[in-house]
């Protein structure tokens, strides 16, 4: 890993392990994500089911249930919204389009025209690895907390929908 330009060995440890730890949070906030949109899936799908076998229906429902219940679904829709938002794939986009001399990213090795360029880039990159660690640390940590952020927001809206649509149907 690189050691970004008047940074302590110290210093560069602990952006080694905080880049490490944040890798491993963006697969957490990833794999809690896709069972929350398994589980809303699947809830989902048994009320459909039921809709679709003429079992239920909202238009069963009063007025302001009704009204409550159509709330509370567009809240589950919104909740799941949210989750599949949290699992989209995110890439930011390559510096290396834009002149620069070093590759940070994978983005950045797709953008190198063919294996002749990229070993001359890969070259160039390992005398200007400094800021490699740095950026990849502050870009991942970015994305854990906004997939975190879109996880929290779709789990308060999933459960206020879930209550509005049972309280409603009840």
């Amino acid at each position: 890993m690189a050691v970004a330009e008047g940074w302590s060995d110290g210093c560069t440890s602990l952006a080694q392990t905080l880049l490490g730890e944040s890798r491993r949070e963006l697969e957490r906030a990833d794999a809690k994500a896709i069972g929350l949109l398994s589980f809303c899936g699947l809830l989902v799908g048994v009320v459909v089911a039921g809709m679709i076998a003429g079992e239920w229906s909202p238009s069963h429902l009063g007025e302001t249930q009704r009204l409550v219940w159509w709330a509370g679904a567009g809240m589950i829709v919104a909740a799941f919204t949210l989750f599949g938002s949290a699992v989209w794939p995110r890439t930011k986009k390559s510096q290396f389009a834009q002149n620069r001399e070093c590759v940070t990213y994978f983005g950045d090795v797709e953008a190198t025209w063919n294996l002749r360029h990229l070993g001359e880039v890969l070259e160039r990159t390992c005398t200007c690895l400094p800021d490699r660690d740095g950026e990849q640390l502050l870009t991942i940590a970015k994305y854990a907390r906004l997939k975190y952020s879109l996880i929290r927001w779709g789990m308060a809206l999933y459960g206020l929908g879930a209550l509005a649509a049972t309280a409603a149907a009840l």
